[in-house]
């Protein structure tokens, strides 16, 4: 039985260049992904003085920070909410989970074991909180566009899908940057 990776071993030359250009490609989408949404993130907090910009360049900090950012406006808008606690906490046992399947994987593969260990509960877990993940971090973004971008609903129709079908996953970071942007705009305004 042939796996992908050996198909492209046989394809020869061009299939290992093009797992490296696509390998590349992911890598690099993904790293200015990350640096778009920490940027916009820790924009967005300076503007509206919330504490701890910082944050938003950590891993689980990024979550932190858009929730932060999500409560504060709730709360402008007399809403009670804890995004940065939900999005810290189910961001953090995603991590965990996903950190916990890998050891497992490597610890079988290590030992001699042919099959991948079969645990449903790890793979139910990871699904919930990926799934859980991305409702929160979605209502988030959803909250986000419509303080800072009221007008502009395809900022946040090209995030969602960006978010949901990663095809050019930094299509959000920009979108972001621009909320970051009508962020400033609204400041400046007296």
């Amino acid at each position: 039985m042939v796996n992908g990776n050996e198909r492209l071993v046989e394809m020869g030359p061009f299939g290992i260049f093009l797992a490296f250009v696509l390998f590349v490609w992911m890598f690099f989408s993904q790293v200015l992904n990350y640096v778009f949404h920490a940027a916009a993130f820790s924009q967005i907090m300076q503007i509206k003085k919330i504490s701890r910009p910082f944050l938003a360049w950590l891993p689980i900090g990024g979550n932190y920070s858009l929730g932060k950012i999500c409560d504060s406006i709730n709360n402008k808008n007399n809403k009670k909410s804890n995004f940065k606690i939900l999005l810290t906490i189910f961001s953090s046992c995603l991590l965990a989970t996903y950190a916990l399947c890998v050891i497992i994987y490597k610890a079988s593969a290590a030992s001699g074991g042919n099959q991948v260990p079969s645990n449903k509960v790890l793979t139910f877990l990871l699904l919930a909180f990926f799934v859980i993940c991305t409702v929160f971090y979605i209502i988030s973004l959803n909250c986000v566009f419509k303080e800072f971008c009221p007008n502009n609903s395809k900022y946040f129709a090209l995030s969602l899908i960006s978010t949901i079908f990663p095809i050019l996953p930094f299509v959000s970071g920009i979108m972001l940057l621009k909320a970051a942007k009508g962020a400033e705009n609204l400041s400046s305004k007296p």
